[in-house]
This record gives C-alpha cells, structure tokens and sequence, in this order.
C-alpha cells in the first residue's frame, strides 16, 4: 500500500519527467487534484506551540491541559486550534510520562533487587 504523499509525488514526477497533465497524473495514481496541489504547512507553528507548553507545564505543574489551552486563548491571545493544541500537548506528555516510567521502573527494579538484608555487613 502506497500512503497519498507518495501518490503525490510520484505524481508530480510523472508530470516533470513525462511532460503529462496534472489530470492524468491524478487519475493514473489515483489521487484527487486537491490532493496533488496540498502543501503542508505551519509547523513553525507547532513549534511555538510546543515551547509554550512545555514551559507552561514546567511552571504550572497542576495545569492540564484546558487551563493551559485558556491560558493560552486568553491571557496570550493565540487562535490556535483546540485539536491541534491538544495533539501536540498529548505528544509532549507521553514523551515526558514514557521518561518518567523508565526512571521510576529502573528504581523499582533496585529496590527489589538490593534488599535492606543485602546492604547490611554481614558482621556487626
């Protein structure tokens, strides 16, 4: 199964190379012309968007996210989305909460594995 982006720029190449239309690149690879025109933008945005978070999370560590999205919305007067605010968010956490497991599983781990038992000098 080939994804639409890569229809998308078989497509174009099919249009560079062969000297075809854009019409019949589409229906050759099965794509809209919407599709073959769509560029990508704004992720200098999601940028911007993740540095507030984290340092909003970083300062407010009893924020979740809707009292960081309001902050945002109305105290910053940012327009952003609430689905794209909440995508990148969701991303940044489950960065975060993944890092923080492994540490809290490798401590687990060496609390079961040195007991207090094992610490003590066996002579006293």
């Amino acid at each position: 199964m080939v994804a639409p982006w890569q229809r998308r720029d078989m497509a174009k190449q099919a249009v560079t190379q062969r000297e075809i239309s854009i019409r019949l690149a589409c229906d050759i690879y099965g794509i809209s012309e919407t599709c073959y025109r769509y560029r990508p933008g704004l992720s200098a945005d999601n940028c911007i968007i993740a540095d507030w978070l984290l340092r909003l999370t970083h300062n407010q560590r009893n924020w979740g996210f809707g009292l960081c999205f309001v902050y945002l919305r109305n105290v910053k007067g940012f327009v952003w989305n609430h689905k794209r605010v909440y995508r990148i968010y969701r991303g940044i956490t489950m960065w975060l909460i993944s890092t923080v497991n492994f540490f809290n599983s490798i401590k687990q781990y060496l609390i079961k594995s040195y007991t207090i038992i094992d610490v003590l000098p066996l002579h006293l």
